[in-house]
């Protein structure tokens, strides 16, 4: 393990041999402490929040995968899931996707620069949407903070989260509300029940990419993640979507999203009283370059 943890830091490794790699540490505590201690101590020598190393190796998986194109579809709640698009989620959900986060950013931002909107005392999850640097932006590589920067139609989703050590595990759920006010579904969808697994510790990447160019649309959009002991039913998703859609984002000085809909029966069915955590992000879609 340690040999291969040494390949894929200094790029000997090949691109199955970095799936393989990534599989194994997604399922095998030992070998994920192992991972975590060695990219640390580079973390530590650099005095970095991100290594450079770490930035080429999480940069080369995703790009393997997506030059195999297998970009996970974003879900409307309106129209039904044919048997295509099930076996493309499906084939989707089978390639673990990492995100690679801009280095100049990552030198900037520490643990707190993502924290959950509002003023609250709850501050036990962040999340942060990246995407692919578009053209023109000759002195950034790899992907950028969507609320940053925005993102292009043509381009591709990538989420990552963090939950704070002091707080337990749970599930994460995470959609999107677009200017529209229609609901997008990131984890869970309509073909695929489950949240994540959200574990406390640093930042996480998500294992989908979600192409922006399947329902979505050019406008603003909403992001919400919620950690929950019970992962919300699609029918709950909705519920909570409409209700934020009606109440807007939140601004500096709010409560988080969770809080402020502490009464709704949606939430109320899926959190029971201080076992949640939430966060929000808000950011643009510009139309696609040609």
């Amino acid at each position: 393990m340690w040999r291969r943890i040494e390949d894929a830091m200094t790029g000997r490794l090949t691109a199955r041999g970095r799936q393989a790699l990534f599989e194994e540490v997604e399922c095998n505590p030992a070998a994920r402490a192992d991972y975590d201690l060695a990219f640390e101590a580079l973390r530590a020598l650099e005095h970095a929040a991100v290594a450079h190393a770490e930035l080429d190796v999480v940069e080369g998986w995703l790009m393997d995968d997506l030059a195999g194109e297998a970009k996970a579809p974003a879900w409307w709640r309106r129209p039904f899931v044919t048997g295509a698009l099930a076996a493309g989620l499906a084939l989707a959900a089978a390639v673990a996707l990492v995100v690679a986060i801009d280095p100049v950013a990552s030198t900037q931002i520490d643990d707190d620069g993502f924290a959950v909107r509002g003023a609250g005392d709850d501050r036990g999850l962040a999340i942060d949407v990246l995407c692919p640097r578009e053209a023109g932006w000759a002195s950034r590589r790899g992907l950028v903070p969507a609320a940053e920067y925005g993102c292009g139609l043509d381009g591709t989703l990538s989420f990552a989260y963090r939950l704070d050590p002091s707080v337990g595990g749970g599930t994460l759920s995470l959609f999107g509300v677009d200017e529209a006010g229609d609901v997008l579904y990131y984890a869970p969808t309509p073909a695929s029940t489950g949240g994540v697994d959200a574990a406390p510790g640093t930042w996480t990447p998500l294992p989908m990419v979600v192409n922006l160019g399947v329902n979505h649309a050019a406008g603003s959009i909403v992001v919400y993640g919620l950690v929950s002991p019970q992962v919300p039913t699609i029918g709950q998703i909705d519920a909570l979507a409409a209700a934020l859609a009606e109440q807007g984002p939140g601004g500096i000085g709010d409560a988080p999203w969770h809080e402020r809909l502490r009464e709704h029966p949606a939430l109320a069915a899926v959190c029971p009283p201080d076992t949640c955590h939430s966060a929000e992000l808000d950011f643009t879609i510009h139309e696609a370059t040609r």
